[in-house]
């Protein structure tokens, strides 16, 4: 069987959004900054020197890629040159710069900084967060949302009063929202238990939905009881 290939996501990697960029006018001709990057492979607290071109259709980035070492070969840092082409699409509130992905000339808002060069999602295999995670962990995710509007810190947490700014009509709904995907949640681990029995494996994705947020898990939380 293939192993499955892993691919990186917008929460690790160091990006540029064309909305930001506008934001501080970086697309007026002849502009020149320097922009602060974080993610994967960049090193912290370093930037990248972002030049426009004199026609304003387009700009070129440069910033420094460190490969990490590994088994293969050393730690090696390299100078990234890339030029990116603007383009502008129509939506509902006007005209719009964005990008054209320098490898397939895609238009798009958001480019991953990559140690070949600056990619849209396509190309440089880069997912959100929610393309990874397993159908317990979206559940999970889900439930913490609607949980944290009810004021709570984890969708582990039983609601016992309403937020004083909230109307009893909206508490009313967000009650039977968590309901639902607590129920869903249930549904799903007995369907599990009922095909590969009580194995952790089977549960990784519920592992890891839990996981970031570093918050205790009740101790009968895979027993029936606590579901009802």
């Amino acid at each position: 069987m293939a192993r499955k290939k892993v691919k990186a996501c917008w929460d690790d990697v160091a990006d540029i959004c064309s909305r930001t960029l506008k934001g501080w006018r970086a697309f007026e001709p002849g502009r020149c900054e320097t922009i602060e990057l974080e993610g994967e492979g960049i090193e912290e607290g370093a930037g990248a020197t972002y030049i426009c071109d004199n026609d304003g259709r387009g700009f070129t980035l440069i910033y420094a890629w460190h490969e990490p070492e590994n088994r293969w070969h050393d730690a090696e840092v390299h100078t990234v040159c890339c030029h990116v082409e603007l383009a502008i699409i129509i939506r509902g509130l006007g005209p719009e710069t964005v990008f054209r992905c320098p490898d397939c000339g895609r238009k798009c808002t958001r480019l991953a900084l990559r140690s070949w060069g600056l990619r849209c999602a396509k190309c440089g295999d880069v997912v959100w967060g929610s393309e990874r995670e397993g159908r317990v962990g979206r559940l999970v995710r889900r439930a913490n949302i609607i949980c944290q509007k009810l004021g709570l810190q984890s969708w582990v947490e039983q609601p016992m009063t309403k937020p004083k700014y909230m109307t009893a009509r909206r508490y009313v709904s967000l009650l039977d929202q968590r309901q639902r995907v607590l129920a869903k949640i249930a549904g799903e681990m007995a369907r599990r238990r009922r095909l590969y029995g009580a194995m952790p494996m089977h549960m990784a994705d519920l592992h890891t939905a839990i996981r970031p947020r570093q918050e205790p898990v009740p101790a009968n939380l895979w027993s029936e009881d606590y579901w009802g």
